[in-house]
């Protein structure tokens, strides 16, 4: 039930966005939302699904550090969720959490947001803020997609259903669908989609880069925090959902747009 309740929310949410992105664009002198940015949600996904295959050379140091580094993040995560539990601080903060950081990882505030960024553009006449606001949205669409996928796929139980504490309980794609989603991190994975699609539009401002990760770190720590996720859960989703902004944002030219450009963002 819990990922039923977010991925509604998250869901009108999204079909609200862009009702009212049309609504403003049609107000404006120029809109992009047009038959083109909708065949574009098919075409990124295709390519995602065929990107190992066009891999460039400087993405494969990052390949390689993530194939180290998440296998090595299960060797922490008995140790953390013990931690935790032993501290007994998790009781009567799990509903600030939501409010306060889990909304960035269900697509609730960036896709506002992104909303806000267009009525921006609109207002401003910037085809550049409602181009990015659109790829927000674009991204945080497919990234919630995406992130079932290992789910799926490897079915590992949650820190929370495993008394005493076993990291090692998964029940894989051969027992059906178990509910044991735990690999990887959804909200962690949506947060890193979204900061890293931004970032790479943004990457001269580093304020705001390092603004956009560290909100993406918070909401992955809140999910250990709760005991929602293992830390290994985290590191994965963080990994993958870093890959896909980065490569939403290189697939626009070709599947959607040129990112409009202007001298002085913001």
């Amino acid at each position: 039930m819990r990922y039923k309740y977010w991925q509604f929310r998250f869901g009108w949410s999204m079909i609200l966005l862009i009702v009212s992105n049309y609504v403003i664009a049609q107000k404006s002198d120029s809109s992009l939302i047009d038959k083109k940015y909708f065949n574009s949600f098919f075409k990124d996904s295709r390519d995602l699904v065929l990107s190992p295959g066009k891999i460039r050379r400087e993405d494969w140091n990052f390949a390689g550090a993530a194939v180290l580094a998440i296998p090595a993040g299960f060797m922490f995560d008995e140790p953390v969720e013990k931690f935790f539990r032993r501290q007994e601080i998790r009781s009567g903060n799990e509903e600030w959490l939501d409010y306060s950081i889990s909304n960035f990882g269900n697509g609730l505030y960036p896709g506002a947001a992104a909303l806000v960024l267009y009525g921006l553009g609109a207002s401003k006449k910037r085809d550049d803020l409602k181009w990015m606001a659109l790829l927000q949205i674009k991204t945080l669409g497919i990234s919630v997609a995406a992130s079932r996928v290992p789910k799926y796929l490897f079915q590992r139980k949650r820190p929370d259903e495993n008394i005493p504490v076993n990291a090692w309980n998964w029940s894989g794609p051969l027992q059906g669908f178990t509910g044991n989603y735990s690999f990887t991190s959804g909200h962690t994975f949506i947060a890193f989609s979204w900061a890293a699609v931004t970032a790479s539009a943004y990457k001269e401002k580093k304020g705001l880069v390092i603004g956009l990760y560290s909100v993406a770190s918070l909401v992955g720590a809140s999910r250990v925090y709760k005991g929602e996720h293992w830390s290994s859960d985290v590191l994965g989703g963080a990994v993958l959902g870093y890959a896909l902004g980065k490569l939403m944002y290189r697939f626009q030219e070709k599947n959607w747009m040129k990112r409009p450009y202007r001298k002085n963002h913001f």
